[in-house]
């Protein structure tokens, strides 16, 4: 299997998001998926003191989530899927 953007998303397609979003790839299922695919993790809190820092965390962490993911492919990403990007954005509104 060579290392593709295709063979990595479906190495991401099959994934079922838990709430909490912690998600491991351990060995992909369909004979099609790249074999070594994960995420990059971005930690935040649930609540900070300052509402602007929480503000400002959110608009990135959103950015990346929508109009970033157009930059993917060309810096050597796989852009998330759908799925996980509606999953994201419901967790991060919860940051306040």
């Amino acid at each position: 299997m060579k290392p593709s953007t295709e063979s990595a998303k479906v190495g991401l397609s099959e994934i079922e998001i838990p709430d909490d979003l912690r998600i491991f790839v351990p060995d992909p299922t369909p004979p099609e998926a790249y074999p070594i695919v994960t995420y990059s993790w971005l930690l935040l809190y649930e609540t900070y003191n300052d509402p602007a820092k929480a503000a400002a965390l959110r608009n990135v962490a959103q950015w990346g989530l929508t109009e970033a993911q157009s930059f993917s492919e060309e810096l050597g990403y796989v852009p998330l899927p759908d799925s996980l990007v509606s999953k994201a954005t419901e967790v991060l509104s919860r940051v306040k």
